[in-house]
């Protein structure tokens, strides 16, 4: 019997202040101004200090951005979009001319996907969805169906080309784009983006899209950020597996696990992260990953990858792109990188720390 769609918080990371901010920043504002909103198919949370005025219309700007990026670069659902474009055409075989923003994701997708041996790979659209997690359907697809489309479901499929002027994309029969995987971490860019260009007008920002977090800036009290990374196992009390203190900025954090979208059939669980190597949920040890770095989009695929790909085989693609992460095992262990060693500390008392 298949149990229904169980979806958690949409927000897997999220700050965590534990004392009343005090003193004085770059503005002369101690208290930030805070919203919450709905882009990209998640909620968004704003923490920006700043004066109220500015904090409120750059939290509207966002949004707006965000809302954008979504309808007009990202959505495999909306008629359009460059993702729902280039899927279009998988058949014909014509190349979608592409912008330079457009342009920029596939080159960072594509040499992600290449870097991790394809863990990360966004050409499995069509696998992804005989599993039927995001019309919230969630089965056990025939066997035969995934066989079918394994060997065709790869970005080695996609022909990237740029030519200095312009660059194009054609796909292979059979493939379907899903840019899912790094939609929140492009989301935390573009924030980025913003905040940036505001120049002196913001101190320090929090800007949370779904399970990816961007931190900005300084506290006013120069205390470091303290970023909660929630417990995979939320049920045994514990909300909050442990802390991340972050004092050098601006870092993206993002995070992937097997307990955002799943379902149960004949006593076996099977989770939302598909391994393209199988066509099946990603079977590694682990419960979640969390990834620290320099690069929205990269952090939210990397934290896919190395779901996927497990601890050891995940250390050399993280050293590629400097990145540090929190490593949660289904026996409740945690394991990080030797770059935040001293800057997280577990919370919950059933995990021990390798």
């Amino acid at each position: 019997m298949t149990r229904p769609l169980y979806l958690t918080a949409s927000i897997m990371l999220s700050v965590f202040i534990t004392a009343l901010l005090c003193g004085c920043g770059a503005i002369n504002n101690n208290t930030p101004y805070t919203d919450t909103e709905y882009a990209m198919g998640t909620i968004i949370n704003h923490t920006i200090y700043s004066d109220l005025s500015t904090g409120r219309k750059l939290s509207e700007s966002i949004t707006d951005s965000l809302d954008f990026l979504e309808k007009k670069y990202l959505s495999w659902r909306i008629n359009g979009s460059v993702i729902s474009s280039v899927n279009n055409t998988a058949y014909t075989q014509s190349p979608v001319a592409l912008d330079d923003r457009a342009a920029d994701y596939f080159n960072k997708v594509l040499e992600l996907a290449a870097k991790s041996n394809g863990a990360f790979d966004p050409a499995i659209g069509k696998i992804i969805d005989l599993w039927g997690f995001y019309d919230n359907k969630p089965h056990l697809p025939d066997a035969s169906l995934i066989n079918a489309l394994l060997p065709k479901c790869s970005y080695e499929n996609i022909k990237y080309t740029n030519s200095g002027t312009s660059s194009y994309v054609t796909l292979a029969p059979d493939i379907k784009l899903d840019f899912g995987a790094v939609g929140k971490g492009i989301g935390c860019d573009e924030a980025y983006q913003i905040l940036n260009s505001s120049e002196s007008q913001v101190s320090g920002a929090v800007i949370s899209v779904g399970g990816s977090v961007l931190v900005y800036g300084s506290r006013p009290d120069n205390r470091p950020w303290n970023i909660a990374v929630t417990n995979p196992a939320k049920d045994t009390g514990d909300e909050y597996l442990g802390i991340l203190n972050i004092k050098d900025t601006p870092v993206f954090i993002s995070t992937s696990g097997d307990y955002e979208k799943y379902f149960e059939k004949d006593g076996v669980r099977y989770h939302h992260i598909i391994n393209p190597e199988t066509g099946y949920p990603a079977d590694s040890g682990l419960t979640s990953v969390t990834v620290i770095c320099g690069n929205g989009l990269i952090s939210d695929g990397l934290s896919t990858a190395c779901f996927i790909l497990g601890i050891k085989d995940s250390l050399p693609v993280l050293k590629e792109y400097n990145a540090e992460a929190v490593f949660v095992s289904s026996d409740k262990k945690v394991t990080v990188t030797d770059g935040i060693k001293d800057k997280f500390t577990i919370k919950a008392s059933e995990y021990t720390m390798e």
